[in-house]
């Protein structure tokens, strides 16, 4: 007589739906200007949420992060804390469906690896507004945590829409970081004081991928982009005699015209006298 034993696959097989469980899901309109409390992240869960209407400060631990309706975001345990605080003007729209499971741990590590940042702007509502009412229809009430076979596919389609319109931004070639419109004001305007936490906040991005980004879009660094476009524009500056160059000096920001003598050479291996006689030459 054969013995059946109960292999690893079949006991994987078995678990497919249970090892993603939906806890709650909500769908909260607030009045403007509250703060919510710091609260800390429990291990292994998750939430996928969306921002039907308004703005809001999302801070992950410390990082702040602008969020604009529609947009889709996502929190788990990759972080210790979260909190919101609601922007004044209109009413917040607000959708979320909370989850464990070593599915849902696998769902949203597939998210924080594929954007540089925890969220992202909507371009089609189409198919994701649809997923988030069920959900907030079919928990409304507190219940015990589900692992309905619809309502995992339900969820990992919502992922798949949410990965595709990353994707047709990316094809379609939209900046939707807004990094190539950044790095032709700097171009443009390169003697104007940057402050970079700042523009990684408004672009809704950490310090540290806003970064990443930069030096993807332009191949340098953005401390490196704002100083070659300062020292190409000094260098144009110079050539066509619009100023001294202790005038160019102040007129760059710089205390003196040593500083600004030391820059130049180090971006033009010449002193500001040698590189004009270089170029008259």
């Amino acid at each position: 007589m054969k013995t059946h034993h109960k292999t690893e696959g079949n006991i994987k097989n078995v678990k497919y739906f249970d090892d993603l469980k939906i806890t709650a899901a909500f769908h909260r309109k607030f009045p403007c200007e509250i703060i919510h409390r710091r609260t800390p992240l429990r291990r292994g869960a998750f939430s996928l949420e969306l921002i039907l209407n308004g703005d809001v400060n999302l801070y992950l631990d410390d990082q702040k992060y602008r969020l604009t309706a529609p947009c889709l975001f996502w929190i788990g345990d990759h972080h210790q804390t979260f909190q919101f605080e609601l922007i004044p003007g209109e009413c917040y729209d607000h959708y979320w469906i909370d989850f464990f499971g070593d599915r849902g741990r696998r769902i949203y590590e597939s998210l924080c690896e594929a954007f540089p940042g925890p969220c992202l702007p909507v371009h089609s509502l189409k198919n994701i507004l649809q997923i988030f009412e069920y959900f907030s229809k079919e928990f409304k009430l507190a219940k015990t945590p589900a692992s309905k076979g619809d309502e995992v596919v339900l969820i990992e389609q919502l992922v798949s829409e949410v990965i595709k319109q990353g994707d047709r931004s990316a094809e379609s070639g939209q900046d939707i970081y807004r990094i190539e419109e950044l790095a032709e004001k700097i171009r443009k305007s390169p003697f104007e004081k940057y402050d970079l936490k700042k523009l990684a906040e408004e672009r809704k991005l950490s310090y540290i991928h806003f970064r990443a980004l930069f030096k993807d879009k332009t191949g340098k660094s953005i401390r490196q982009f704002i100083l070659a476009s300062q020292m190409q524009t000094a260098g144009d500056l110079l050539k066509n005699r619009e100023f001294r160059i202790g005038e160019l000096a102040e007129y760059c920001g710089y205390p003196d015209i040593s500083s600004f003598t030391r820059s130049f050479k180090r971006y033009y291996g010449l002193s500001p006298k040698q590189w004009l006689l270089s170029e008259n030459t």
